[in-house]
C-alpha cells in the first residue's frame, strides 16, 4: 500500500527533477566552457587585466592622462592579487571570479531555503546558479558583478538581524566593499530604506546609515582623490540614458521570466507576515527598477540585469513550496516549464555568447610576431599583446572611448590620448572583435600607418600596421 501511494509522487515530481536537472547540467557546461578558454572573452576583460597589471607595477591607475575602467578599483587590486600569483593568467582570474558567482548562488539558496523550503535547496540552488543564461554569463567572467552582489546580500543579510554594533559596523563595510568593486551595488544599501518604508513605518534613521556612508565616502573621494572620483562616477553619470527604450526593456525583462508570475499569484493568496519574503520583496523593488535602468545607459546590455535577476528568483524561492506539490503532476509540469522558460528564454542568443572571444588561436603567434618588431609596438585593442611581448604597459583604446563620451555615446574619433599613442610608435597590433571601432582603422590611415603582410596571422583576427 505503501509503494503504491509513494508511486504518483515519484511520477508527479519528475518535470521538477527533468527541469532541474537540465537547467543544471546547461549551467555548469556554460561554467567548464568559460573557466576553460585561456584567452579574453571580452576586449574589456583584457583592458581590466592590464589595468591590474598597472597597479602591479605601481603606476597610478586614475590620472588625468590615462583612462581606466568604469568599475570600482578594488576590481583592480583584486586582480593585481592573482596576478601577483600566477602572472597575467586570465584564465585564473575567471576562475576565481567564477567561484564567487557559485559562492553568491549557494549564499543565496542557503538564505531563502528555510523552513518547508529546506527540501526543495538543489532546485532554489539551480535557478539562482543558471542566471547567468539571462545575464551574458556575467557571473563566469572576470568582472565584479558577483562580487559585489555577494558583499551587498551579505551585508543586508547581517543589517537585518540587528545584531551588537559590531556586526553593523561589518555590515557597513561590506555595503562600501561592493561599491567600489561595482558602484551600482550602491543599490543594496537603498533595500533597508525600502524595507523600513514599506513593512516597518519605523527605523528610518537606521536604514538610511548605510547609503548615507556611501554618499560620505564618495564625498571623501571627490576632494582627496578626485581623478578616482573622476572615473568612478563623473564618467558613468556622463553616458546617455536611452528612456524611449525603458518600457521595452521592462517588459522584455518581466514578460519573459514566468517564475515571476507564479510568484506574484502566491503573494495575492496569502498574507504578507513573513520578514524574509519582505526584505525579498523590498529587495525587488529597488534592484530590478535599478537593473533596467543600467542596462538603458549607453553600452548596458543584459548583464546589467544580473542584480535584478536575482531578487526575480528570489521572489519565486520564497514561495516555491506553494507551487511544487508532491502529487500534482500537471502543476509540476507548469513549474517545470516556467523554470525552463525563465532562463532559457533568449538561448538562440545567448547560447552563441559562450563560444564569442575577444581573440583567435592566433594570439600567440601575435605575440610572437610583436616581440620580433621590438618595443615600439603598442596593441590598444589588446594591451595585453604588447605586454607579454615586450612588456609594454600601453593603453585601452576600449577604456579611453568610454572615459571621452560625446553627447553620452563614444566620441567619432580617437581621444587624444590614444592618438598621441600612436603617432608615437613604429607599429600597431590590430585585434579585431565583435566590438568596432572605425575609429581606429581611420586614426591608422591618418597617422599614414599602412597594413604589413604576415603570413604567420593570415586568416587572423590580428593585423600588424606600420610605418
Amino acid at each position: 500500500m505503501a509503494s503504491r501511494d509513494a508511486t504518483p509522487s515519484i511520477v508527479a515530481g519528475l518535470p521538477i527533477v527533468i527541469a532541474t536537472a537540465l537547467i543544471g547540467f546547461a549551467t555548469l557546461f556554460a561554467l567548464f566552457v568559460r573557466v576553460s578558454e585561456p584567452l579574453a572573452i571580452s576586449p574589456w576583460e583584457s583592458a581590466i587585466a592590464m589595468e591590474a597589471i598597472r597597479a602591479k607595477a605601481g603606476l597610478p591607475l586614475y590620472d588625468a592622462t590615462h583612462a581606466t575602467h568604469m568599475y570600482g578599483p578594488l576590481l583592480t587590486l583584486s586582480l593585481a592579487g592573482i596576478f601577483s600569483l600566477t602572472g597575467l593568467n586570465l584564465l585564473a582570474a575567471r576562475a576565481i571570479f567564477c567561484a564567487v558567482g557559485i559562492l553568491l548562488a549557494f549564499l543565496c539558496a542557503t538564505i531563502v531555503s528555510r523552513g518547508s523550503r529546506r527540501k526543495y535547496t538543489v532546485i532554489i540552488f539551480a535557478l539562482f546558479f543558471a542566471i547567468g543564461w539571462r545575464t551574458n554569463f556575467i557571473t563566469f567572467s572576470a568582472q565584479p558583478d558577483a562580487t559585489a552582489a555577494l558583499l551587498g546580500i551579505t551585508a543586508i543579510t547581517l543589517y537585518a538581524r540587528k545584531r551588537a554594533p559590531g556586526w553593523t559596523l561589518v555590515a557597513l563595510a561590506l555595503f562600501l566593499s561592493g561599491v567600489f568593486f561595482k558602484q551600482t551595488a550602491a543599490a543594496f544599501a537603498l533595500v533597508p530604506v525600502a524595507y523600513a518604508v514599506l513593512f516597518q513605518r519605523r527605523d528610518i534613521a537606521r536604514a538610511l546609515l548605510p547609503i548615507g556612508i556611501i554618499f560620505l565616502a564618495l564625498a571623501m573621494i571627490r576632494f582627496v582623490a578626485p581623478e578616482m572620483f573622476h572615473g568612478m562616477i563623473t564618467v558613468p553619470a556622463s553616458l546617455t540614458v536611452h528612456w524611449d527604450r525603458g518600457l521595452p526593456a521592462a517588459l522584455l525583462m518581466l514578460a519573459s521570466f514566468p517564475l515571476l508570475f507564479l510568484a506574484a499569484v502566491s503573494f495575492g493568496r496569502h498574507d504578507l507576515r513573513d520578514v524574509l519574503e519582505q526584505w525579498v520583496i523590498a529587495s525587488a523593488l529597488v534592484l530590478v527598477p535599478l537593473s533596467i535602468w543600467t542596462m538603458l545607459k549607453s553600452g548596458g546590455g543584459y548583464s546589467s540585469l544580473f542584480p535584478g535577476y536575482l531578487s526575480l528568483t528570489a521572489l519565486f524561492a520564497v514561495r516555491v513550496d506553494d507551487w511544487i506539490q508532491g502529487r500534482s503532476l500537471f502543476r509540476n509540469a507548469a513549474v517545470a516549464v516556467a523554470m525552463l522558460g525563465s532562463y532559457f528564454f533568449q538561448f538562440d542568443k545567448t547560447a552563441p555568447l559562450l563560444f564569442t572571444r575577444a581573440a583567435d588561436a592566433k594570439y600567440r603567434d601575435a605575440v610572437e610576431v610583436a616581440r620580433t618588431l621590438g618595443a615600439g609596438v603598442i596593441s590598444p585593442q589588446d594591451p595585453t599583446i604588447a605586454f607579454r611581448a615586450n612588456g609594454t604597459i600601453g593603453r585601452s583604446i576600449f577604456f579611453e572611448l568610454d572615459a571621452h563620451p560625446e553627447m553620452g555615446d563614444w566620441p567619432r574619433h580617437l581621444p587624444e590620448a590614444i592618438t598621441q599613442e600612436i603617432r608615437d610608435t613604429r607599429y600597431v597590433v590590430e585585434a579585431k572583435s565583435y566590438v568596432p571601432v572605425p575609429q581606429f582603422s581611420e586614426a591608422l590611415k591618418t597617422a599614414e600607418f599602412r597594413p604589413i603582410n604576415v603570413p604567420a596571422l593570415t586568416d587572423s583576427a590580428y593585423t600588424i600596421w606600420g610605418r
